[in-house]
């Protein structure tokens, strides 16, 4: 979808909302999520009986999402609660060592303080836990104070792709997700956004390329998340 279309079908759904995902769109990414998965697989293994014959090798190509879903399929829900408390336990780390760094992605104050001005609401909904998001709020307090509200994995049920995240969010904003703006990254955001029924921008310059975005979803890819500010009424 073009700018132009995008900004036409904004206007249409009266959008008063826009839920921001946090690494990669409003500050810069930098979590080495593959470091995080080889100490989870590490320590599963400890923990995963060799007399089960379960080849946790067999993981590493997948995402959080399939390990866990492949471990509750081959070993149940017992071994799926130990490997999702330790890769949240080894992905915080990573997260915190990257929110000590990372830096806020370009021209993001001046587009919140302009959301506010014009009377958007803003969220955040991120996958991140809420230990690293206090890291990033103190070395960033123009966050804290431009964004209304900011879910992390310890306040939903599911992280993204899982649309509960923007429901939840639109909610407390007091509008639907129709009438709600979901700016990401990632894949995951898209999917979140395309499952709850928001629109859902891309941004280049993340974790994800233009081709990984489209194929997920996205109604329009911006290259910066400043840029946002030219589709919006």
């Amino acid at each position: 979808m073009q700018g132009a279309h995008a900004s036409r079908l904004i206007r249409e759904r009266r959008v008063n909302a826009v839920i921001f995902d946090l690494d990669g769109t409003l500050v810069e990414y930098g979590i080495d999520y593959d470091e995080g998965k080889r100490r989870s697989l590490r320590r599963l293994a400890d923990v995963v009986p060799a007399t089960v014959g379960f080849d946790l090798g067999g993981l590493v190509g997948l995402n959080s999402r399939g390990i866990l879903r492949m471990i509750r399929s081959e070993l149940g829900m017992r071994y799926e609660s130990i490997a999702r408390r330790i890769m949240f336990e080894e992905y915080e780390k990573v997260e915190m060592a990257a929110a000590a760094r990372i830096d806020m992605r370009e021209g993001v104050r001046e587009l919140l303080e302009e959301l506010r001005d014009r009377g958007y609401k803003i969220l955040v909904v991120t996958n991140n836990s809420r230990r690293p998001v206090r890291i990033l709020l103190k070395r960033y307090p123009s966050l804290e104070e431009l964004v209304d509200v900011i879910f992390t994995r310890d306040e939903l049920p599911e992280i993204k792709p899982d649309p509960i995240g923007i429901s939840v969010a639109a909610s407390v904003a007091g509008t639907s997700p129709k009438r709600t703006i979901v700016v990401g990254d990632t894949p995951s955001d898209i999917l979140a956004a395309r499952g709850a029924g928001a629109l859902a921008v891309g941004v280049l310059g993340g974790a994800s390329g233009e081709k990984e975005l489209l194929e997920a979803g996205a109604h329009v890819i911006v290259r910066c998340t400043y840029e946002l500010r030219s589709l919006l009424p």
